[in-house]
């Protein structure tokens, strides 16, 4: 199994950075999981495959269902 993760971080005072990361969905293969990587960065406003400022996407292997 693979699971898509995006961090963005967020800038609200002086010298600090707040994190917040989702899931965006779960998948059989890597495969699939880089073309829904793809989608969500693009949805975000990033470039052939190189999200926004601050925003990073990346799938992650897991051992869950």
């Amino acid at each position: 199994m693979w699971t898509l993760i995006v961090i963005q971080l967020f800038y609200p005072s002086e010298g600090f950075y707040d994190v917040d990361a989702q899931m965006y969905g779960s998948y059989d293969n890597i495969i699939d999981c880089f073309v829904d990587r793809e989608y969500v960065i693009e949805a975000m406003g990033g470039v052939n495959g190189f999200p926004p400022i601050n925003v990073q996407a990346v799938c992650i292997r897991t051992d869950g269902d």
